[in-house]
């Protein structure tokens, strides 16, 4: 067998099967039901999707709240506005009732395996080689104040939002994030702040 037949077909890059792990990581959904509290906008993203859609699209509203533009928008808009989905704390994420959901649902603090992006930096954490969970077995970042910078979690004066990694199998930080109030709200995400799930 030559060397190049051997590099080129026996030999998958390390990141390529940390990349098939994730994915399969990601590909955890918690059971859901009907949020009685909120509502959210959801639009059908394709390369028809209008920017002022696309921009909408996942953006939380109290059950109760009046929209000043609620869809449809324009003449072909297929947006609509939905109860968001609810998951029960301790199905959130694959670690069940050890899970940091049911811990800051409880304590509304995060468990203490999780460190802050600092921490981790300072025990050698370098996020592009995805070794965190060498480095720091156990551990997850706590990825500390969250801006909600496109406004889609509730806003209220003196609200500040908190995220914090979940369902993280290897050292490559995925998609998934829990993000709680310090007034006692939790969501969680599982795609990267495009849409969410009421936790409860």
């Amino acid at each position: 067998m030559s060397y190049y037949v051997y590099k080129t077909y026996l030999w998958p890059p390390p990141r390529r099967l940390q990349e098939i792990q994730k994915d399969l990581i990601e590909s955890f959904r918690p059971p859901t039901h009907e949020s009685l509290d909120y509502k959210n906008w959801i639009a059908v993203l394709d390369l028809k999707t209008c920017f002022i859609c696309r921009g909408n699209h996942g953006k939380i509203y109290e059950m109760n709240e009046l929209l000043d533009d609620e869809p449809p928008i324009h003449p072909n808009c297929r947006c609509e506005i939905k109860s968001m989905e609810a998951a029960t704390a301790g199905t959130a994420t694959q670690d069940g009732m050890n899970g940091a959901d049911v811990s800051v649902k409880n304590t509304g603090k995060l468990p203490p395996n999780y460190i802050t992006k600092q921490e981790a930096r300072d025990m050698g954490w370098i996020p592009r080689h995805g070794n965190l969970h060498k480095i720091a077995p156990g551990k997850f970042i706590d990825g500390g104040i969250y801006q909600n910078k496109d406004g889609h979690l509730p806003q209220t004066p003196g609200r500040v939002w908190y995220e914090a990694d979940i369902n993280c199998d290897s050292g490559f930080r995925n998609t998934h994030r829990l993000l709680f109030s310090n007034d006692g709200l939790i969501f969680a995400t599982y795609d990267h702040y495009t849409t969410f799930v009421q936790i409860t």
